[in-house]
This record gives structure tokens, C-alpha cells and sequence, in this order.
């Protein structure tokens, strides 16, 4: 089976961090939310200008960060409000 990657987009303040702890309990599933580098502030701000260059500086660590968090778990769930806006 591949690796299964989950990105919950949400607003603030709606509940994610506790969609997190309970996401967390499950076998074989590994959760965060909004683990560093959290991509949002200056970066995001150029990248919704049209200046992708600093979100494109910051990926190669969020995956880096992605990779150590999962540490073999089958799925992987990011529960965060700024930095998929970004990413995609």
C-alpha cells in the first residue's frame, strides 16, 4: 500500500487542532498541525503577489519536515490553515 497524504484545509480557529488529536490515535497514521515550517506570513504574501520564489525556498524543508514526521506511517495528515495555499 502507498503512502497516503491528507491536507485538511480549514480558517482559523475551526477545530483542526482537535481534528489533529484524534487523527493521531489512529493505527498507522501520523498527524500534525501546523508543524514548521508553516509557510505562511512574507512567503505566502509574495507568493499570492506573483513571487513564488520564496515558497519555492521553503518546500524543499516542509517535505523534509513531512518525511521525518511520517517516519513510515501509511498515512500522513496535515491539519493547517496557511501553508496549503502555497504548496499546491
Amino acid at each position: 500500500m502507498s503512502i497516503k497524504y491528507v491536507f485538511c484545509i480549514g480558517t482559523g480557529r475551526n477545530g483542526t487542532n482537535y481534528l489533529k488529536q484524534i487523527l493521531s490515535s489512529t493505527e498507522g497514521c501520523v498527524a500534525e498541525h501546523e508543524p514548521a515550517p508553516r509557510c505562511n506570513r512574507e512567503p505566502m504574501r509574495r507568493f499570492l503577489n506573483d513571487d513564488p520564489g520564496a515558497m519555492k525556498k521553503l518546500m524543499p524543508r516542509k517535505l523534509a519536515q513531512i518525511a521525518t514526521s511520517r517516519a513510515g506511517a501509511k498515512v500522513y495528515v496535515e491539519t493547517n490553515h496557511a501553508f496549503i495555499k502555497g504548496f499546491g
